[in-house]
């Protein structure tokens, strides 16, 4: 971890171009609300790119939030019965990773289909536990396949609550699973 050798003299503003002191290699760092950033709040090239793929993450948000673990449920049901239809497919359990959004999903699926999943794997996966009624947390007592779990300790995306609260009800399931926490790693550890 990088620390400062002194304090930092940093001046702070919500207005672009605000120098307080208006000398030759002036610095003036502005903060901004991350929910309302466009590429146009910047002046170089590459930071308006940055500002671009942030306002699509903010586009995938809102997308991710139309999406329901029923929903999710419905399509692997459309998906085993294109697999199972697939000759070259081998008969038995599937065995399903995701990553990030796909992390619940794949135990959504488990869970919705226990008799067709033989193991499931989690890594970085969020949100895992929502306040809806079919949030991911609250199905992993359905779940027959063997389950990991894997998340970054310092991911900001998953707070320890969240981990807590799905901690405490895979205690109280069947379920032969591991649930990890990677030290000093966040968001996308895999990858």
């Amino acid at each position: 971890i990088v620390k400062p050798l002194e304090e930092l003299k940093i001046e702070v503003s919500t207005k672009k171009f605000d120098f307080k002191k208006k000398t030759e290699g002036a610095q003036s760092f502005r903060w901004l609300d991350v929910t309302k950033i466009s590429e146009n709040d910047f002046t170089f090239i590459i930071d308006r790119r940055v500002g671009g793929m942030i306002a699509e993450q903010k586009k995938m948000f809102g997308l991710m939030a139309t999406i329901s673990n029923t929903k999710i449920g419905e399509d692997t049901e459309g998906l085993i019965k294109f697999l199972d239809a697939q000759p070259e497919v081998k008969k038995g359990l599937f065995g399903a990773i995701g990553y990030c959004m796909s992390g619940p999903y794949v135990m959504v699926a488990a869970a919705m289909y226990p008799d067709r999943f033989g193991a499931a794997v989690s890594l970085h996966g969020v949100p895992f536990v929502t306040d809806q009624a079919d949030s991911a947390h609250l199905m992993m007592d359905k779940i027959r396949a063997e389950a990991y779990l894997g998340f970054g300790a310092t991911d900001v995306l998953t707070p320890q609550k969240d981990i807590d609260a799905l901690a405490a009800k895979l205690k109280t399931t069947q379920l032969k699973y591991e649930l990890e926490m990677y030290h000093g790693c966040g968001h996308g550890f895999v990858f």
